[in-house]
């Protein structure tokens, strides 16, 4: 009778660990699916800062551009201007 008694109580612990197990994993699956979603939500944070980044890029690229351009017209206005005062000084 005694044996029974302590097979039913090791039963019953093993059927409580069990349940405990259960529940752990059910935990861990919801904690999985938070994870989950936060990870969704910081690759599609990645993706907007990564457009914005590549768009200034391209903004200070054109930007860099312009101002090449513009420094050399302002050169070749400087050269003529100078090319005018010689030219006048030689007269």
């Amino acid at each position: 009778m005694e044996v029974l008694t302590i097979l039913e109580q090791k039963v019953a612990a093993l059927i409580e660990s069990k349940r405990s197990d259960v529940e752990r994993i059910h935990m861990l699956l919801e904690e999985l699916s938070q994870v989950k979603n936060e990870n969704l939500q910081l690759r599609e944070s990645l993706d907007k800062l990564e457009n914005t980044l590549l768009s200034r890029h391209d903004s200070f690229e054109e930007l860099t551009q312009e101002r090449m351009l513009t420094k050399a017209v302002v050169d070749d206005l400087i050269k003529s201007i100078d090319m005018l005062i010689e030219a006048e000084s030689h007269q």
